[in-house]
């Protein structure tokens, strides 16, 4: 008999994915074999493709850890060790493979977090995240929040480009978790509106606040010395000049949040993250 298993969804998806942890998961048939062992990102994208290919196999466990590349170490000894059904699939109980698993990990020194406590530890923190907004927008800190989407609305009328409320708020709900993962803090101020509202196509028109904030992350990472096409070219100069460890902190965080937004742009997310080296990401605690 398969056991449910809870499959992050939403503001719980999103926190996985900006963290930038990955599992390892086991998925069986209902009889409890055979066994899929594999590593994942997303746990529902991976269920989803999962079952593309065999429609009666569920996820029943998962350990996250903190590396992609210590997850796939793990998964790769697991099934070169079990023996298979065929060329996926193993020949044995979820439960054997979850003892493998677990065995390989601490034989190797690797940390597991198991699904179950991981889940529970980004639940509260996502629901503190939802509190902190809910008593921002009653003290009415969140006016310009407001202000900004019902402005986004009315230029964006006629372009085709459209967003509820919900998704708004959902937008700024990751803003705050991501600012929170990265850089230790919570602060719910207009600085996050050109993240949360996407570019339209009259961007470079005529609202004073819209240019503001369009120009704002080039004169903030190059101290207002230049703009416009110049400018993309000195980031990503600068971005060269940085050592490897640091350019792959910094492209393996702007590659979380495309998950997330597949429209960002590489040059404009470098200016304003730019700060955000390796050290500072290496101050993050894992699930």
């Amino acid at each position: 008999m398969v056991l449910e298993f809870d499959i992050p969804r939403g503001a719980e998806r999103s926190y996985f994915i900006l963290f930038g942890v990955a599992a390892v998961y086991i998925a069986t048939a209902p009889r409890g074999e055979p066994s899929f062992v594999a590593v994942s990102r997303d746990l529902g994208k991976s269920l989803t493709a999962l079952q593309r290919r065999w429609p009666d196999m569920e996820i029943t466990c998962a350990y996250w850890v903190r590396e992609r590349a210590l997850a796939q170490a793990i998964t790769a000894e697991v099934n070169r060790v079990l023996p298979h059904l065929d060329e996926a699939r193993l020949a044995v109980r979820g439960e054997q493979a979850a003892r493998l698993l677990v065995k390989i990990a601490v034989d190797r020194g690797i940390s597991l977090t198991s699904h179950k406590a991981a889940l529970a530890r980004v639940r509260d923190a996502v629901q503190e995240i939802e509190r902190r907004i809910s008593e921002a927008n009653r003290r009415g800190d969140l006016a310009w929040f407001n202000t900004a989407y019902r402005d986004f609305r009315q230029r964006a009328r006629g372009t085709g480009i459209g967003m509820s409320y919900r998704t708004a708020r959902a937008r700024l709900r990751n803003e705050a978790i991501k600012q929170l993962i990265v850089l230790g803090v919570n602060r719910l101020t207009s600085d996050l509106s050109a993240r949360i509202f996407p570019r339209l196509p009259d961007d470079a028109s005529n609202s004073p606040v819209d240019r503001a904030q369009n120009r704002a992350p080039y004169s903030r990472a190059l101290d207002g010395r230049v703009s416009g096409p110049q400018a993309r070219q000195i980031l990503v100069s600068r971005y060269r000049t940085l050592p490897d460890a640091e350019r792959r902190a910094l492209t393996s965080s702007f590659k979380r949040e495309r998950e997330l937004n597949p429209n960002l742009d590489w040059v404009d997310w470098l200016a304003r993250n730019l700060q955000l080296t390796n050290s500072a990401l290496s101050s993050l605690k894992s699930p």
